[in-house]
Parts: structure tokens; sequence; C-alpha cells
């Protein structure tokens, strides 16, 4: 199962994909036609549950970040955002994190399958799933301790949720409306796009 995509920044035409957790810790370049150009293991880490995936430039570099966000039991003390330079040479290979980030939510567990990064003010942006409305945090790009916590920002309003009508009438899909599995900033960092299982919501 791909659980994150993202749009290189060196490469024209190609995407980043990464497998859910239970799979290899690897991110693989994909062609926009769906062809495997290259996968890279990543060394020294664990896919204990990968949920998103974003690209960002910082200082002149770009980036790759790997969101170990996923908790469906609730679970999970801590979460993992991994770092790594994006590959120059789309040719499979291994690499070596540049940073991880170990953070913590700041009052109990939760899931959350997306993660953007807003690279100039120095943050990712992780969006709960199953709350309602979602909730929006906040995580240090670059944090200046081992000890992180998860800053709340506020509630995402306007993202549709399941009317009675529908959930009295097929209630285990309404149950699925409203949840957000992805989310994205854009390049000129405007925008922060949003998705659900029926819904993308853009905020400026």
């Amino acid at each position: 199962e791909i659980s994150g995509v993202a749009a290189s920044r060196t490469h024209d035409n190609v995407l980043w994909m990464l497998n859910d957790g239970g799979n290899d810790a690897a991110v693989y370049a994909v062609s926009r036609r769906g062809r495997v150009l290259a996968r890279y293991e990543l060394d020294g880490v664990a896919n204990t549950d990968w949920e998103d995936l974003a690209t960002f430039e910082l200082d002149g570099k770009r980036y790759l970040l790997i969101a170990d966000t996923g908790d469906n039991g609730g679970l999970r003390r801590t979460l993992q955002l991994h770092v790594l330079a994006e590959p120059q040479a789309l040719e499979d290979g291994t690499v070596t994190p540049a940073w991880s980030i170990a953070f913590r939510w700041p009052d109990g567990p939760r899931d959350s399958e997306a993660v953007a990064v807003d690279a100039a003010a120095g943050q990712v942006l992780v969006v709960s799933k199953k709350r309602r409305p979602p909730e929006l945090f906040a995580v240090p790009l670059k944090p200046a301790s081992q000890r992180v916590v998860a800053r709340k920002l506020g509630t995402l309003a306007g993202i549709p949720q399941p009317t009675a009508q529908e959930r009295k009438a097929q209630h285990s899909r309404a149950a699925l409306k409203g949840l957000v599995t992805a989310a994205d900033v854009s390049p000129d960092g405007l925008r922060l796009a949003v998705m659900t299982y029926h819904d993308l919501a853009v905020y400026t």
C-alpha cells in the first residue's frame, strides 16, 4: 500500500513514494507513468507505520521528509520524522538520514497520516486523522533539543463531515468522511492542501 507521495524537486516528472507500515524502510522514485526508476533503503531506520512523505528546500538544499506517524491503536509514546537529502542520481542504493526528529503529542496519543513542511517557518505541520474537527500541530524542523513536544496551532475548519443521513444510510463508508490522510504546502509557501478520503481542502 502506497501511503505517501511527493513530487521531486530535483528530477522532472518524478514522484517519490513509500509503502505503509510493515514494509521495508525504503523510498521509491517513480515516473509519472508508473515505472519504478530507483529504490533507496534507509540505513538504521525502521518502518513502524510510515504514513506520509514531503519534499522541501532548506538553505539551498533539497530534502525528503518521511513521517512515521501512524498509530491506529493509540499506543505509541513517540513518533518519528526522518529527513534525507534528495538523491541526485536515480539508481538503487542505501541512504542515511541527514537527521531524525522524535516527538510526542502534548496530551496523549493520536493517529496521523498527514504532514507538510513549511520550510520558511522552520516547522513541520502535522494533522490528526480521527479527531473532529482535525487538529493542526507544528513540530520544529531543526529542533534545539531531543525532547520535542508538538505544539497545537488549532483546528481545521471547513473539512466536510458526514451528515446524519449519510451515517444512517452507509455507516462504515460515512465514518471515513472527514478523516485527513495527506497534506502538503505549495512550493511558494502560500497554500496548505489537506486531503481526506472524499475531499481536498486548500487553505491560504
